[in-house]
């Protein structure tokens, strides 16, 4: 993502990593990091 010119955060990125290698969906208000990673499934805990 660092090469696209959208780097996300280590630890987001780890959040994201572990979520997509175990199916799961990450439950968060920060998706606008998050939707720059391809293949995630996330959910707004706000909406």
């Amino acid at each position: 993502m660092a090469s696209q010119g959208t780097p996300i955060g280590p630890y987001d990125l780890q959040i994201a990593a572990i979520a997509i290698a175990n199916d799961m969906t990450v439950v968060t208000h920060n998706t606008r990091e998050f939707t720059r990673v391809p293949g995630i499934k996330l959910e707004d805990w706000l909406v």
